[in-house]
């Protein structure tokens, strides 16, 4: 069971918001970070949205959260994209495993 998802199991303690945000500015991505907010805050709504969501592995969730936030952004650039998705899901499943909490659901 998975429970407080979002940054207090899978990472150093912080929001996703703000990893996301760094992400994007160590792959040459720097936005203002309301801009980047508003985007973020456009994904998280779209996931409530779509009920599909409630099935998806982490990376069909990550890979979800981030085309809602480019498309947001305006932004068309795969390999940004793929970029971001392949370092925050791989930094989440770092962080789950070192606690022994890698559940099968987010593999």
């Amino acid at each position: 069971m998975c429970f407080d998802y979002g940054g207090t199991l899978d990472g150093p303690g912080s929001h996703w918001l703000p990893r996301f945000h760094q992400l994007y500015r160590d792959a040459g991505l720097a936005l203002p970070f309301d801009r980047f907010r508003a985007a973020f805050d456009h994904a998280t709504r779209c996931g409530y949205a779509e009920a599909r969501v409630s099935t998806m592995d982490l990376q069909a969730l990550i890979e979800f959260h981030v085309a809602r936030q480019l498309e947001h952004l305006d932004v068309r650039n795969a390999e940004l994209a793929t970029h971001v998705v392949d370092t925050f899901v791989t930094d989440a499943r770092a962080a789950l495993a070192a606690m022994g909490m890698l559940p099968t659901a987010f593999g």
